[in-house]
């Protein structure tokens, strides 16, 4: 019986965390199958790269990030089963934010992103499978996911929000990150334009009236040179000439 026949998930010593076991060995497919992958990846020699002409290394470094993008997907799914069998707990971390600074070596910043990408995916099956296809970055997938929790939950109802997200997910694979946050950031307005509109008036509303308690105005009296000096702010709508 292997280790992992006889370990239930998330439970044992953590003595031999940090030691790599066997491959061959491995009972889990996924378990074997992501440590046969990290061997080939070792067998490449990224010195050879010079060699590679450009249609080549074109479609070379395309596949490096569909693979990046693959194994994002993958990493996702492990983290979401890492939170549910709360393995930071059984490893001694307050959380998996840490977990993954102690294990991996991540800043927390970069580790929160982590996730929160494996948290969006579970929620919007939509993203995870594109990207698990690897046609987009992770970078992408974590503005769709974005996009997709600003919608009004009282507004939009979930068959409208599926919709939505898998709308996004087919402009990722057309648009980069930048021009998708643009389009995620008026999706709103796309699905629900009497809302929006409705919405935006109500912020402009409760802007002009922050303005109007954030007005002053300041004067300082020269006697000796009969001069007044001072300073003022005003709302927008008042010191913009027509």
């Amino acid at each position: 019986m292997t280790q992992d026949d006889a370990t239930p998930p998330c439970s044992g010593a953590r003595d031999g965390a940090r030691r790599r076991s066997t491959v061959g060995e491995r009972a889990h497919e996924l378990h074997r199958g992501l440590g046969e992958l990290l061997d080939a990846a070792g067998a490449l020699c990224s010195d050879r790269a010079w060699s590679l002409e450009p249609a080549v290394l074109s479609e070379t470094i395309q596949e490096v990030y569909a693979l990046e993008a693959r194994l994002a997907e993958l990493r996702s799914a492990l983290l979401t089963q890492a939170e549910r069998c709360d393995l930071p707990t059984w490893d001694a971390n307050v959380n998996l934010v840490a977990w993954l600074r102690d294990r991996v070596g991540l800043a927390p910043a970069e580790a929160k992103k982590h996730v929160a990408l494996a948290r969006g995916l579970e929620t919007y099956p939509h993203v995870r499978d594109g990207l698990g296809q690897g046609t987009f970055p992770p970078a992408s997938a974590l503005v769709v996911v974005a996009a997709a929790d600003t919608l009004p939950v009282d507004l939009v109802d979930q068959a409208t929000r599926d919709r939505a997200v898998a709308h996004l997910v087919t402009e990722a694979e057309a648009y980069d990150t930048r021009t998708l946050a643009r389009l995620g950031a008026h999706l709103e307005e796309v699905l629900d334009p009497e809302g929006a509109d409705r919405r935006l008036a109500e912020q402009l509303e409760l802007a002009e009236a922050r303005a109007a308690r954030q007005s002053f105005l300041h004067l300082a009296h020269d006697d000796e040179h009969q001069v007044t000096d001072g300073s003022f702010r005003i709302p927008l709508q008042h010191g913009v000439t027509p």
